[in-house]
């Protein structure tokens, strides 16, 4: 794996991070709406932003796809400091995502218990 391997993948953590979090934000926004029984019609925008924000990750995931496999097949480079400023962006995005997926829970939960409805689970754990 190349430098410019790393540099592409550290770059694309850095675009997607305040992304997640823009996420988070929205998600958080649409519990308390729920939880104040507002109707769906007032929400619609806020999950239009998060489908949005959502497509625009997805993209960068796209670019750096053959990166991402490039660094999981085990090829590092030697640059250590750069290597830990990877894993530090990549902690911070999975956390970010995992606070996501527990308040997505939360409003799937809330959702269905205004229909009379019991949820599914929520997912356990969150993997990279």
């Amino acid at each position: 794996m190349t430098a410019d391997t790393l540099t592409r993948l550290i770059d694309a953590y850095r675009r997607e991070l305040p992304l997640y979090e823009q996420v988070l934000e929205l998600v958080r926004t649409e519990h308390d709406a729920i939880e104040r029984g507002r109707p769906l019609g007032e929400i619609i925008p806020t999950l239009r932003t998060k489908r949005d924000l959502l497509r625009r990750i997805d993209a960068i995931e796209r670019e750096v796809a053959d990166d991402r496999s490039r660094w999981n097949a085990g090829r590092r480079p030697v640059d250590a400091e750069r290597t830990a400023e990877l894993a530090r962006l990549v902690d911070r995005v999975r956390d970010t995502v995992r606070r996501i997926l527990e308040f997505e829970a939360r409003n799937e939960s809330a959702w269905l218990h205004q229909g009379g409805v019991e949820p599914a689970p929520a997912p356990a754990e969150v993997s990279a």
